[in-house]
C-alpha cells in the first residue's frame, strides 16, 4: 500500500502556511479501544515521486524499478496483532510506472502537487509545490514505532507518510509503504535505497535533524497541517529536542506530536482547549519569563511564571475544557489519552 496525497489539488502558496482554522481544538482521535487501527495492505500502483526542495539532492539510479533486495525488510514489528494486520511487503512498481528523475529539470511532485516545468540549474534542483490543505500528512520519525490505537489510527488514515531516514525500515516492516524518505539517508539499508530510489530525498545539512528536514519539505510543498509520530522514545536527547522543536515549527505549519501516552501541541496565544475531567495536562514554556493564568485545571495557575520546564507540569482538567491566558511567547501543551472516550 502506497499512501499518496489526494489528487484533488488546490492552489496553496508555497510560503509559510497560515495558522490552523481553529487553533483551540486538538485533533479528534479514536478511543483507546478503537478497532480503526487495523492496517490494510492492498498495494497501490507505483511509488509517489518526491517533490524536492532546492537545498536537497536527488538520489538517482538508472536501472529497472524492480527491487533487487529481499521482499521483506528485517526489523522489529512493534505493532500488536490486535491493532495491526501485517502482511508481505508489496513488490516495487513495474517498470512502466517509473518516472525518470533528472537533475537538470523539474522533478515530478506528489500526485496533488502542481509542477513547474521551468528547467533548473543542474546543481540546484527546484520545483513549485502546492498540496491540498485537506490531505492527511503523517511524518514518521525514527524513534519508537507507535503501538497505541490513537497514533496507529492516524498512521492508517494518512494520505501520505513521510519517513525520516531509518523510520522507513520500521514502516515497511509493519506492512505500510512510505510516500517520501527524507534525511541524510545513513540509516536506510541498501535494499530499501534501491527499492525506493524514486522517493528518496537526501539532505545532508548537519545543522538540522531529519525531523526538521521533513517538516521543511512539508512547508515547501504547501502542506499546512501535519501529524508527527515516532518523535519520542529510544533516545531521551532526541525526545527533548523533537518536542522543543514544535515551538519553531509552529510559525510555519500546524503540527502535533502523538506518542503512545498523549499529544503535544504548541499555542502562541491565549486559548481554550477541549478536555475531559481527569485528563492529564502539562504545560512547558521555552521562554522562562512567560506568565500563565488558567481556569478549568485542578491546580490553577495565577499569573504563574513558567521559569522551568517542570513548573507547569502534572496538572489535570476538571471539566470538558480549560483555558490558558498568557502574556506572550509560546506554550507547549501535553494532553494525556483518556481510556474509553473520543479524545480532543
Amino acid at each position: 500500500m502506497t499512501p499518496k496525497i489526494s489528487n484533488s489539488a488546490t492552489s496553496a502558496p508555497a510560503s509559510a502556511p497560515a495558522a490552523a482554522t481553529d487553533p483551540t481544538t486538538v485533533p479528534v482521535f479514536a478511543s483507546a479501544s478503537s478497532a480503526s487501527a487495523s492496517i490494510a495492505t492492498t498495494a497501490a500502483a507505483g511509488p509517489v515521486i518526491a517533490a524536492v526542495p532546492a537545498s536537497a539532492s536527488i538520489i538517482t539510479t538508472p536501472s529497472a524499478t524492480t527491487a533487487s533486495g529481499p521482499a521483506a525488510v528485517s526489523g522489529p514489528t512493534a505493532v500488536p496483532a490486535a491493532a495491526v494486520t501485517t502482511g508481505p511487503v508489496p513488490a516495487a512498481a513495474p517498470a512502466s510506472s517509473a518516472v525518470p528523475v533528472s537533475t537538470t529539470a523539474a522533478v515530478a511532485s506528489p500526485a496533488s502537487a502542481s509542477v513547474s516545468t521551468t528547467p533548473a540549474a543542474a546543481d540546484t534542483p527546484s520545483i513549485a509545490h502546492s498540496a491540498t490543505p485537506a490531505a492527511k500528512i503523517v511524518i514518521l520519525a525514527n524513534g519508537t514505532f507507535p503501538t497505541h490505537p490513537v497514533p496507529l489510527a492516524r498512521l492508517c488514515d494518512a494520505d501520505m507518510i513521510i519517513c525520516c531516514d531509518g523510520a522507513a525500515e520500521k514502516l515497511v516492516a509493519n506492512g505500510l509503504e512510505p510516500g517520501i524518505i527524507i534525511g541524510d539517508l545513513d540509516s536506510v539499508s541498501p535494499a530499501l535505497r534501491e527499492r525506493y530510489r524514486d522517493i528518496l530525498v537526501q539532505d545532508t545539512d548537519q545543522d538540522t535533524n531529519d525531523l526538521t528536514k521533513a517538516v521543511n519539505w512539508c512547508v515547501s510543498a504547501g502542506i499546512r497541517e501535519v501529524t508527527i509520530l515516532g518523535a519520542t522514545g529510544i533516545r531521551e536527547d532526541h525526545t527533548l529536542g523533537n518536542i522543543s522543536l514544535l515551538a519553531d515549527y509552529s510559525t510555519r505549519i500546524d503540527a502535533v506530536i502523538l506518542t503512545d501516552t498523549g499529544s503535544f501541541r504548541v499555542y502562541d496565544r491565549s486559548v481554550t482547549i477541549d478536555s475531559h475531567p481527569g485528563q492529564q495536562v502539562s504545560l512547558f514554556s521555552i521562554d522562562p519569563s512567560l506568565k500563565a493564568t488558567s481556569s478549568g485545571l485542578k491546580y490553577p495557575l495565577d499569573n504563574l511564571t513558567l521559569h522551568s520546564w517542570w513548573r507547569g507540569t502534572l496538572n489535570e482538567a476538571v471539566t470538558d475544557s480549560f483555558s490558558l491566558d498568557f502574556n506572550s511567547g509560546k506554550v507547549i501543551v501535553f494532553l494525556g489519552y483518556c481510556q474509553g472516550v473520543n479524545l480532543k
